[in-house]
Order: structure tokens, then C-alpha cells, then sequence
């Protein structure tokens, strides 16, 4: 319903922004109640994701990406590696440089996190119209794509006047090291 005096795309943003909270918050909990039993916590989820995109990186470019310091970062990987889902490596051109990337046991907890979380989310389309559900996905990656790219006006966002915008970190056209 129409709210008086807001523009028509000003009430959208105000549900659309309802709307992606709700979303966050339980795909959120789902995440922790799924990668708990497995005994991982969200932001090592988010590291594991973003290696599968990447590929091998740098510690340095990890905590760079997931926005904490390198010794956060590098914490996070001894315990992942601990557990068979990372391999540590040394730079062979540069030995100071340790490189990281996605074991066979971690591309396998991935897969199997992303089939439980594809069965949630086709458990809750089940009865929607798939025309509605195309139109609306569309939408959404041309929105995403936006984001992602850091196309967003200065006056709204106030990180972007600082240059400091970031693209998604699970997709990397070309898959650099960082």
C-alpha cells in the first residue's frame, strides 16, 4: 500500500531495504545452523567462497578483500586448514609471500553447503510462478551488478566519494592472486 507523500520509487527502496533485511537476517541464521554442524562460522564460510571464486591467494590479499587485519586473516586459515579445507603454500618466487587456496575436502564442504542451501530456497519458490520468480532474478543481477561495480552516486554513499567501493569478492574476472 502507497505511503502519502513518498515518491513511488521511495517507498520501493524502503521495502526493498525491509525486505533484503529480513532476507539477510535468515539466510544468516540458516548459515550458522548449517555450517555450524561442520563446525565453521560465517566469515570462514565467506573466506572458503571467496578462494573457490579467486583461486590461490595471498594471505595479505584475503584480509584485504574480507576487510580484517592480516593477522585476523591468517588465524581464520590455520584454522581451516587444520580441517582439511585449505593447503598453505610458500611463493616460490617470493618466500615471504604465503599463498592459500581451496583443498578437494573444502571444493567438497562447498558443494555440500550449496545443495542444502539450493533445496532450502527451492523448498520456498515451490509455489511461486517461475515467470515472476525470472523476472524478479533479472532485476535483481542487473541491481547486484550495479552494486558490485560501485555504481552508485557520491552524494549516497559516502565510501565511494573516498574510492573505496569493492566488487563482489565471489566473482573474479580474472582470478588474480591479489
Amino acid at each position: 500500500m502507497p505511503v502519502e507523500g513518498l515518491d513511488p520509487r521511495e517507498e520501493l527502496v524502503e521495502r526493498l531495504a525491509e525486505c533484503l533485511a529480513v532476507i539477510m537476517r535468515s539466510r544468516g541464521n540458516a548459515l550458522r545452523r548449517v555450517a555450524g554442524k561442520y563446525g565453521i562460522t560465517p566469515p570462514q564460510f565467506f573466506l572458503l567462497k571467496m578462494l573457490n571464486a579467486h583461486g590461490e591467494m595471498t594471505v595479505t590479499g584475503i584480509s584485504e578483500i574480507m576487510m580484517v587485519t592480516p593477522p585476523t586473516a591468517s588465524r581464520m586459515i590455520t584454522s581451516l586448514c587444520e580441517k582439511g579445507w585449505l593447503q598453505r603454500r610458500k611463493d616460490s618466487t617470493n618466500r615471504r609471500v604465503t599463498l592459500v587456496r581451496l583443498t578437494g575436502k573444502g571444493k567438497g564442504l562447498l558443494r555440500r553447503l550449496g545443495e542444502m542451501q539450493k533445496r532450502q530456497l527451492l523448498e520456498l519458490m515451490e509455489r511461486e510462478d517461475v515467470r515472476e520468480i525470472q523476472a524478479f532474478i533479472t532485476w535483481l543481477e542487473r541491481f547486484t551488478a550495479k552494486l558490485s561495480t560501485g555504481k552508485v552516486s557520491e552524494n549516497a554513499d559516502t565510501e565511494e566519494k573516498a574510492g573505496r567501493h569493492q566488487a563482489s569478492p565471489f566473482k573474479s574476472a580474472n582470478r588474480d592472486r591479489r
